[in-house]
């Protein structure tokens, strides 16, 4: 590949997340651009002739520098038995990322297929499917999640911690009847911001704040939700900065907030005042 083709083929790569997940795709070059199709229209790909090259591709995982990884088998049986080719040489684009760089650790195979005619074209084990409990094959999925996913990984480094806490000090709380609680704060200033954090801290995942001013310049320092930005342009609603700070600081907790006056009882209300 010449060097504007590999940046092309970077390029369309960061820019098409389509194929961020996919095992195979086709890589197509027309003149020095890149672009991808589905591995299922290589037949059609291929008999349009609109490309200069057409590579069969496959996100490679291997580190050694003249070996693919194990995907190229179940492709090479996906070429045989799926596309019927028996005697041509293919092009194989084995995709290698390491960070944004592709073009560095990426190789292309050419692969001799010599396959015998009389081969009858019945579809061979491959790898990553096994039988169930059913005897039906399916593919062995692993859900990783829970260690990749950072919310989750924030969720349950809470739900630990709280675990311990109610192991050391209170035995008696309910942890889930705590977490099903919603609770509403009249007010999102000083004494409001502390009370969110300790909710949060015990384990509430549902607050409302309400609140009818703004988030003026000397707020920061003392009301722990908000920060020198939310004063800015006149300032933010401090019902919605509040609640907005709670999601950044957790992001799994519900919390909304509502600008709304609520006016002190036994004061005269003026009809701006009033709702329904």
């Amino acid at each position: 590949m010449s060097q504007n083709q590999v940046s092309s083929l970077e390029t369309a790569f960061r820019t098409d997340c389509r194929y961020h997940s996919r095992v195979y795709f086709l890589t197509c070059i027309l003149e020095e651009q890149v672009s991808f199709h589905s591995i299922e229209s290589y037949k059609d790909v291929t008999a349009s002739s609109r490309y200069d090259k057409v590579w069969i591709t496959f996100a490679d995982a291997s580190t050694c520098h003249e070996i693919p990884g194990w995907p190229l088998r179940n492709l090479l049986a996906l070429v045989v038995y799926g596309f019927g080719i028996r005697k041509e040489s293919i092009q194989v684009l084995s995709l290698r990322i390491s960070g944004n760089c592709i073009g560095e650790h990426s190789r292309i195979f050419k692969v001799n297929l010599n396959v015998p005619e009389d081969l009858e074209l019945v579809m061979p084990p491959v790898v990553g499917w096994e039988k169930n409990a059913n005897g039906k094959l399916l593919p062995r999925i692993v859900d990783m999640s829970n260690s990749l996913d950072p919310q989750k990984m924030a969720a349950n480094a809470v739900n630990l911690n709280l675990k311990l806490m109610r192991w050391r000090l209170v035995p008696s709380l309910d942890l889930e009847k705590v977490a099903a609680t919603k609770c509403l704060l009249l007010g999102a200033g000083t004494l409001g911001c502390n009370v969110a954090r300790a909710l949060l801290g015990w384990g509430v995942e549902t607050i409302t704040f309400v609140d009818n001013s703004k988030v003026s310049y000397s707020n920061p320092v003392r009301q722990s939700l908000f920060t020198f930005q939310d004063c800015l342009g006149g300032g933010k609603s401090k019902a919605e900065a509040a609640a907005e700070s709670l999601r950044l600081i957790y992001p799994c907790v519900k919390s909304v907030g509502h600008t709304l006056s609520i006016p002190m009882p036994g004061h005269f209300v003026g009809e701006e005042g009033k709702f329904s």
